[in-house]
């Protein structure tokens, strides 16, 4: 062979990779991959940053990487949150409001009060917990719910061994409470972790942690409490869920799916929207219905109105329920009795609007646009004390303005009925005390019977205030000056009232919602014509509103 046979030369041409077609083409099946995955529900181990208490240089990511699920094994679902410590909602629903909530009444076991756990102890104080989290940045929030909650021995120490394995996984401390809900088809612990590691550091948890680590630590302790699932337990699983109205509901049966051909349907493309929507009313005609049992209360399906947004019109009636609608955002639900007759269930932004009106109060659904123009909504209390206690109060109850109104309500069945039975019994009351008078089958009311009412009430407690503090009370006129110290809210048939002590004396005046917030402090106000208040900043100790 001649050296020019073996010489080549080199031409330099444009730069390429000739291998770019098919790395896009291999990128693109795996996109469509994730994608369809995705869609299906699996959660992949993403590596994208997020913002909050978790990421890519977040505690628990070996243990993350390492998780393994056993086919029989038992499932355990887990729901997370993070919540950062700023901002007007965290504001608007503060932590101490969730625990109190999440440690209500009625959600044991065996029915008695519900107590916070920790890692070592019950009867936790939730006050000490919540004076803890003051000064860090975030908290997450947990719902853990084994498959087989109800057939574990100790739902409170498969909690406790949870987290030991997860101070492990992150190789710190957890300053940690929680509570065990029994209220729900499935027992499920709710766990409140405190956002700060044991050197003083922000706790950020890899979030594949939160979504794979951490449930499949939750399965390997559940499985090996009831030990593996059985042939027999895993089909009875999937025949509960092929039966299930949710997401692998009777799609056809339903109207949700369309035979095209034999073992082929074509599914509707609102299908996940659809599903959730009906899982989510389920949820809510089982509450609403439970709601009515517990007050003593025949529920009526056909009277129940379920609202996604503000009702066009006005809602005034009972208040029957009152709780979290997702115990993990915060967001909350209320149920009205109407006065129209209709049970009514409303979804609220947090909580903290929908006051603080006892159940069996006589409460009104207030909306409006905010400056952000978005539409929100509020309920007021029109009456702490309920429809049957109104009859014989010395005081100007709601039912006293209903019987005096130059707009009276329209009333239906139900509620309504209940209201009109009241403003009957109500007016043979005030016949009985001499106040209104009988003439011809109709009742005279005097002129001024609420303001005397009001006054008459209103006297009577600021004597038992002066009795009870030795401080003289103080009668406020229109025009004249508010100023000291709100001491407390004074609930009566007439209304609230808030106290304000100068010192010397004392007044009761108006009270409104925000006011609770200058609890202990000084404000100042000028009583108005109308018998309100007008608050402005104060000019001693404190701000007033």
């Amino acid at each position: 062979m001649s050296r020019d046979e073996q010489d080549f030369d080199v031409r330099p041409g444009r730069a390429r990779d000739l291998g770019a077609g098919q790395g896009r083409r291999a990128a693109s099946l795996a996109t469509q991959v994730r994608r369809a995955a995705a869609k299906a529900g699996h959660m992949g181990l993403s590596r994208a940053r997020r913002p909050g208490g978790t990421g890519t240089i977040g505690r628990g990511r070996l243990a993350a990487a390492s998780a393994r699920f056993r086919a029989d094994g038992r499932r355990v679902v887990i729901k997370a949150r993070i919540v950062r410590h700023k901002g007007t909602h965290f504001r608007a629903a503060p932590l101490a409001r969730h625990i109190a909530y999440l440690a209500r009444d009625g959600v044991t076991r065996d029915g008695q009060d519900a107590r916070l756990f920790d890692q070592r102890t019950d009867g936790v104080e939730a006050a000490d917990f919540t004076r803890r989290c003051e000064d860090d940045r975030h908290h997450f929030r947990f719902i853990i719910s084994p498959e087989d909650g109800a057939d574990m021995e100790d739902l409170r120490g498969f909690a406790r061994d949870l987290m030991a394995d997860m101070a492990r996984d992150l190789d710190t401390r957890l300053d940690w409470v929680g509570v065990d809900h029994w209220n729900t088809d499935n027992p499920h612990v709710h766990i409140l972790l405190r956002g700060c590691a044991d050197d003083g550091s922000d706790l950020v948890i890899d979030r594949d942690y939160i979504s794979e680590g951490m449930r499949a630590r939750a399965e390997a302790r559940a499985t090996l409490e009831l030990g593996p699932r059985t042939s027999q337990e895993i089909a009875q699983t999937f025949a509960r869920e092929v039966d299930a109205e949710r997401w692998t509901a009777r799609l056809e049966r339903m109207g949700l799916a369309e035979s095209v051909a034999p073992a082929m349907w074509m599914l509707r493309p609102d299908l996940e929207e659809s599903l959730r929507e009906l899982g989510m009313r389920t949820d809510i005609i089982k509450t609403m219905h439970r709601a009515m049992q517990t007050s003593g209360r025949r529920p009526d399906l056909a009277t129940f109105t379920l609202h996604d947004g503000s009702p066009t019109d006005p809602v005034i009636g009972r208040l029957s329920a009152r709780g979290l609608d997702d115990e993990l955002t915060g967001t909350a639900f209320v149920i009205v009795e109407g006065v129209d007759g209709r049970t009514h269930h409303l979804r609220f932004e947090d909580l903290e609007v929908t006051g603080d009106t006892p159940i069996g109060g006589i409460v009104e659904l207030r909306c409006w646009t905010g400056r952000d123009g978005r539409a929100h909504m509020s309920l007021a209390t029109r009456s702490d004390m309920p429809l049957h206690a109104q009859v014989d109060a010395l005081g100007a109850t709601w039912i006293d303005r209903q019987l005096v109104s130059d707009e009276p309500l329209s009333m239906a069945n139900g509620f309504g009925r209940e209201v009109r039975d009241a403003l009957d019994a109500r007016r043979d009351r005030l016949v009985e005390l001499g106040v209104a008078t009988r003439r011809g089958g109709r009742v005279i009311l005097p002129s001024g019977m609420i303001a005397s009412f009001r006054a008459s009430e209103l006297q009577d407690a600021a004597t038992r205030i002066a009795q009870a503090t030795g401080l003289a009370h103080q009668p406020c006129a229109p025009g004249e000056i508010v100023s000291g110290q709100y001491r407390e809210r004074i609930t009566l048939a007439s209304g609230r009232f808030a106290m304000i002590d100068d010192g010397l004396g004392f007044q009761l005046v108006p009270w409104r919602p925000a006011l609770d917030r200058q609890l202990g402090s000084q404000v100042l106000g000028t009583m108005s014509p109308g018998g309100r208040i007008d608050w402005s900043p104060g000019r001693s100790r404190g701000l007033g509103l």
